[in-house]
């Protein structure tokens, strides 16, 4: 997709500290039929007013625009103005089916075998002040989501750039629609016969400046040229006496660097060699943007933060981080996918080179510390986003709760007498309990997730202390933060709270 025009890294630098709570989701579909009723005719013939394909092919001859700051004027011979031709973006339609009413269509992951519709990057303008204006995106798969129980979609204003992203959306509804989804995968004759229906995220935003030039998302973006910039930064940054070393340890199918930081406290190479190794990676799904703000939490706190916690960390343990995993999905918008249309998070039992770069050099570096410098991680933790639930929790390993049989003798022993995939969910739960929901926590090994970096880790390289790390988009149940929506603030704690647990750990 040829880049429209590239966001400024200031939009992803304001620190979001606004605690807002979760939205009010009583009477929403009432108050949707109501609207419906009220809605004058359409008006439009369906015809799009924004359509992805034509926007791209028409970009490809001219230069690039450079980026659009909001300068208060109106085209009054329009209405509202779409775009996703940026990094990250991910809108593929419009059709304007009423004056202030908009249905908006996702594009898919690129070259996806299976349907993926979720993450969402828009900008929008040439809005009228204090104009309600709906949103309806029209092609959702998942029968239920965060949007039904208070989550709002997270919004930035060009004219109100200090209050950085902010939560916004009123009514906001999530229900099956009638939009049938006829590529819909079915197994068998009865599922055949069965019509498969979208869902739909509707919600209201009432803009506070006209002519503003704003960007809606389904959470805080955060892209791959930040991730660069923001490591350019934390490097210069960085405490003295802090060792950091990047390395490219492979390229993604588009040749986007796969990058790696080894973080730790200089000594002596037999001093460095005696230390435990933590082993720590995310990004491997695009769509799931606050894997990066916890990420971001954990290099800010490694880096740059002068405290004694931080120091017997770097004093204690040598750190392995790849920050992005997948860097062509970010940069596509893609929901889940590399661009091969591939759930890279299902490719670690037998990755190939060609077909699956990412992983195939992610793996390596694990497999070079288990095998030739003979040093399995203290812990590995691969960081995620859960769409469906709320707080954050880790899923572990318990080879008495597997599918293979065979698991609960070959991991006999230690492993399972000690409880060693408890490891990391008790440390965390006395560490942090104020944000880290234990009850969450779940270590059985099902089939179908055998592929993946959790399970994969355990079970080839015998960590028993191989995790993921599962992050709420859409805020707390218990706590001093209950009923807020979480924020990058609050992301960014969830990594420190990550690091505190590994001290706790190594003391027990």
């Amino acid at each position: 997709m040829p880049i429209h025009h590239h966001l400024p890294i200031e939009m992803f630098n304001t620190p979001t500290r606004v605690r807002e709570r979760t939205a009010k989701t009583t009477n929403n579909m009432k108050k949707m039929i109501i609207e419906e009723l009220d809605k004058p005719e359409r008006t439009t013939n369906n015809q799009p007013i924004f359509d992805l394909d034509t926007a791209a092919f028409d970009g490809l001859s001219g230069p690039e625009i450079p980026f659009p700051s909001g300068s208060g004027k109106l085209d009054t011979s329009k209405d509202l103005l779409f775009d996703s031709r940026f990094e990250s973006g991910n809108l593929r339609m419009v059709v304007q089916v009423a004056p202030t009413h908009y249905e908006l269509f996702l594009s898919p992951d690129v070259n996806q075998l299976r349907d993926h519709y979720q993450w969402f990057f828009f900008q929008v303008s040439n809005m009228r002040k204090s104009v309600k204006y709906t949103f309806e995106i029209v092609n959702c798969l998942k029968a239920t989501s965060l949007y039904s129980q208070g989550m709002q979609p997270v919004m930035y204003s060009m004219m109100e750039a200090a209050n950085g992203w902010r939560r916004t959306g009123e009514n906001v509804c999530y229900f099956r629609n009638l939009y049938v989804n006829e590529h819909e995968e079915k197994k068998n004759l009865e599922e055949q016969k069965k019509k498969k229906h979208y869902y739909s995220i509707r919600f209201n935003v009432t803009f506070q400046n006209t002519g503003d030039i704003c960007y809606i998302a389904y959470h805080y973006p955060y892209t791959y040229s930040f991730l660069n910039s923001s490591l350019s930064l934390l490097r210069k940054r960085k405490q003295e006496g802090v060792y950091c070393r990047e390395d490219v340890i492979g390229h993604s199918l588009a040749g986007n660097p796969i990058k790696m930081l080894t973080i730790t406290t200089p000594a002596s190479a037999a001093e460095i060699a005696a230390r435990e190794v933590i082993v720590l990676s995310a990004r491997v799904h695009p769509g799931e943007t606050n894997a990066s703000w916890i990420m971001q939490g954990i290099l800010e706190s490694l880096l740059c933060r002068q405290s004694n916690e931080m120091y017997r960390l770097r004093e204690t343990f040598v750190f392995k981080i790849i920050p992005m995993i997948n860097p062509d999905g970010v940069i596509n918008g893609s929901h889940r996918c590399s661009l091969a249309g591939i759930d890279l998070n299902r490719a670690w039992d037998r990755p190939n080179e060609a077909l699956h770069p990412e992983i195939f050099a992610s793996k390596a570096i694990i497999q070079y510390l288990c095998e030739v410098v003979n040093k399995k991680p203290f812990v590995y933790v691969d960081i995620h986003g859960h769409s469906k639930k709320w707080d954050y929790f880790v899923y572990g390993n318990n080879a008495a709760d597997s599918w293979r049989a065979d698991d609960i003798i070959d991991f006999a022993g230690p492993q399972l007498e000690e409880e060693l995939h408890l490891a990391l969910p008790k440390a965390l739960e006395t560490t942090c309990s104020n944000r880290f929901n234990a009850s969450e926590c779940r270590f059985n090994v099902s089939r179908a997730k055998e592929s993946s970096a959790r399970v994969n880790v355990w079970r080839q390289f015998g960590v028993p202390t191989s995790y993921t790390l599962e992050s709420t988009f859409c805020g707390f149940h218990k706590g001093q933060n209950s009923g807020y929506q979480i924020n990058t603030s609050d992301l960014k704690e969830i990594g420190r709270d990550l690091l505190h647990s590994f001290l706790e750990m190594i003391k027990n």
